[in-house]
């Protein structure tokens, strides 16, 4: 169980998380593109791409599996 002294930092952290998660997914469906798994399609495109820099590609690639559980969902 968590202590006092360090539920706060705990809740923090953990909302730090959830709101990084599923960037490209959350980006791609408020546009007008249709179609499914529209995150994810946008995350292999960042990926292959070979003007795209490392560090975004290493966002993507974190990013990767939360696009896939929200396009899912």
């Amino acid at each position: 169980m968590l202590s006092r002294k360090a539920l706060p930092k705990f809740v923090m952290i953990s909302s730090c998380l959830v709101s990084l998660t599923a960037c490209s997914s959350i980006m791609s469906h408020t546009g007008d593109n249709r179609g499914y798994y529209l995150g994810t399609q946008a995350n292999n495109e960042i990926i292959g791409s070979s003007e795209t820099t490392w560090g975004i590609k290493s966002l993507a690639v974190l990013d990767y599996p939360f696009s896939a559980i929200t396009d899912t969902l």
